[in-house]
């Protein structure tokens, strides 16, 4: 259900990066939405921390104007 959501994502913006750490939030936000188990939350906001630390030298690019465009 996401990847289309990536896939807008980058077309609008021209970078896989940021469909990435949109998609990456947005199912953290989903498990949220969905009442899940709070062991569930608390894996997806460990995994969501661990791609915006992964995607640090993405997002100062970004911010930068200087990251690749696809």
């Amino acid at each position: 259900m996401l990847v289309p959501v990536f896939i807008v994502v980058v077309k609008l913006t021209k970078r896989a990066s940021v469909g990435s750490l949109v998609i990456t939030g947005l199912t953290v936000f989903g498990v949220v939405l969905l009442h899940e188990h709070v062991i569930e939350i608390a894996a997806g906001v460990v995994v969501e921390a661990v791609v915006f630390i992964r995607h640090r030298s993405n997002i100062s690019r970004l911010l930068s104007g200087e990251e690749l465009k696809v």
